[in-house]
């Protein structure tokens, strides 16, 4: 009887870990809003299992900014003008491991934006 509720116990931990591991979003930061960049999210690992991704946008900009997710080639694919109180989501196929997104401000004073990001493999 303990020892099936000491297995139990390590069941749900475990789940609960796995779960965790499962559903978390891996996140970066501009650097300075004030500067253009390019953010590189995700990392190639060799892994040709990805077959979505999701985005999502946080933060504050004092003045005006345009992020955007780029294809392969640089086209942008979504596209979202930044001012104010920054909250948006992204998501949809993706095929590779990565994805480059290009914040560039406008008259952006101060603030701080991060993009959560998580690749459905």
């Amino acid at each position: 009887m303990k020892t099936l509720a000491i297995l139990g116990v390590v069941l749900v931990v475990a789940l609960v870990v796995l779960a965790a591991w499962a559903f978390s979003w891996a996140s970066i930061s501009v650097r300075d809003v004030r500067e253009a960049e390019t953010l590189i999210l995700g990392q190639g690992t060799g892994n040709p299992g990805t077959w979505a991704l999701s985005i999502r946008g946080s933060g504050q900009v004092d003045g005006e900014a345009t992020v955007s997710l780029l294809l392969g080639e640089g086209r942008p694919y979504h596209v979202r003008r930044l001012s104010g109180k920054v909250d948006f989501e992204w998501s949809g196929d993706w095929y590779s491991e990565t994805a480059k997104v290009r914040y560039e401000p406008v008259s952006v004073r101060s603030g701080k934006v991060v993009l959560h990001h998580r690749f459905h493999r």
